[in-house]
Protein backbone atom coordinates (compact mmCIF):
# COMPACT_ATOMS: atom_id res chain seq x y z
CA UNK A 1 0.00 0.00 0.00
CA UNK A 2 1.70 3.17 -1.01
CA UNK A 3 1.72 6.08 1.38
CA UNK A 4 -1.20 8.09 0.20
CA UNK A 5 -3.51 5.15 0.60
CA UNK A 6 -2.05 4.39 4.22
CA UNK A 7 -2.55 7.98 5.53
CA UNK A 8 -6.29 7.93 3.87
CA UNK A 9 -7.23 4.53 5.27
CA UNK A 10 -5.54 5.82 8.73
CA UNK A 11 -7.43 8.90 8.38
CA UNK A 12 -10.79 6.82 8.32
CA UNK A 13 -10.12 5.56 11.70
CA UNK A 14 -7.86 8.11 13.32
CA UNK A 15 -8.33 6.79 17.52
CA UNK A 16 -8.10 3.05 16.37
CA UNK A 17 -4.82 3.96 14.36
CA UNK A 18 -3.27 6.32 17.57
CA UNK A 19 -3.84 2.94 19.42
CA UNK A 20 -2.45 0.46 17.22
CA UNK A 21 0.55 2.75 16.54
CA UNK A 22 0.86 3.21 20.61
CA UNK A 23 0.70 -1.05 21.08
CA UNK A 24 3.41 -1.34 18.27
CA UNK A 25 5.92 1.65 20.23
CA UNK A 26 4.98 -0.61 23.73
CA UNK A 27 6.06 -3.62 21.93
CA UNK A 28 9.43 -2.37 20.25
CA UNK A 29 10.37 -0.18 23.11
CA UNK A 30 8.62 -0.72 26.30
CA UNK A 31 6.98 2.55 26.09
CA UNK A 32 3.72 3.58 24.11
CA UNK A 33 5.14 7.50 24.14
CA UNK A 34 4.41 8.44 20.22
CA UNK A 35 4.80 11.95 18.52
CA UNK A 36 3.42 13.27 15.73
CA UNK A 37 4.97 15.48 13.35
CA UNK A 38 4.00 18.05 10.36
CA UNK A 39 4.59 16.64 6.92
CA UNK A 40 6.52 18.60 5.32
CA UNK A 41 6.21 18.77 1.24
CA UNK A 42 9.69 19.48 -0.08
CA UNK A 43 12.20 19.49 3.22
CA UNK A 44 15.78 20.14 3.13
CA UNK A 45 18.62 19.34 4.98
CA UNK A 46 20.61 22.54 5.88
CA UNK A 47 23.78 22.52 8.13
CA UNK A 48 25.70 25.57 9.37
CA UNK A 49 29.29 25.41 9.84
CA UNK A 50 30.52 27.90 12.73
CA UNK A 51 34.21 27.70 13.58
CA UNK A 52 35.24 28.64 17.25
CA UNK A 53 38.29 28.67 19.12
CA UNK A 54 37.62 27.92 22.67
CA UNK A 55 38.31 31.47 23.55
CA UNK A 56 34.90 32.91 23.17
CA UNK A 57 35.60 33.98 19.50
CA UNK A 58 33.37 32.13 16.90
CA UNK A 59 32.43 32.56 13.25
CA UNK A 60 29.65 31.59 11.06
CA UNK A 61 31.01 30.27 7.80
CA UNK A 62 28.30 29.50 6.27
CA UNK A 63 25.15 27.30 5.32
CA UNK A 64 25.14 24.45 3.34
CA UNK A 65 22.29 22.16 1.69
CA UNK A 66 23.14 18.12 2.71
CA UNK A 67 19.87 17.09 1.20
CA UNK A 68 20.88 14.60 -1.38
CA UNK A 69 21.92 11.28 1.06
CA UNK A 70 21.95 7.62 0.58
CA UNK A 71 21.80 5.61 3.31
CA UNK A 72 21.94 8.65 5.76
CA UNK A 73 25.67 9.82 3.94
CA UNK A 74 25.35 12.37 2.13
CA UNK A 75 26.24 12.94 -1.59
CA UNK A 76 26.42 16.07 -2.56
CA UNK A 77 27.06 19.49 -0.40
CA UNK A 78 26.20 22.45 -1.81
CA UNK A 79 27.56 25.72 -0.48
CA UNK A 80 26.21 28.67 0.09
CA UNK A 81 22.86 26.57 0.21
CA UNK A 82 20.70 27.63 -2.48
CA UNK A 83 17.26 29.32 -1.63
CA UNK A 84 18.57 30.53 1.56
CA UNK A 85 17.67 34.29 1.71
CA UNK A 86 20.05 36.91 3.04
CA UNK A 87 17.61 37.66 5.71
CA UNK A 88 17.26 34.24 6.51
CA UNK A 89 21.24 33.92 6.98
CA UNK A 90 21.42 36.99 8.94
CA UNK A 91 18.95 35.47 11.43
CA UNK A 92 21.02 32.26 11.47
CA UNK A 93 24.68 34.54 12.20
CA UNK A 94 22.15 36.21 14.84
CA UNK A 95 20.72 33.31 16.68
CA UNK A 96 24.38 30.85 16.29
CA UNK A 97 26.54 33.93 17.40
Amino acid sequence: MDAVCAWYAAMLNWPQSISMTKAEAKAAFSNDMVYMEKYLENPRHIEIQVLADGQGNAIYLAERDCSMQRRHQKVVEEAPAPGITPETASLHRRTLL
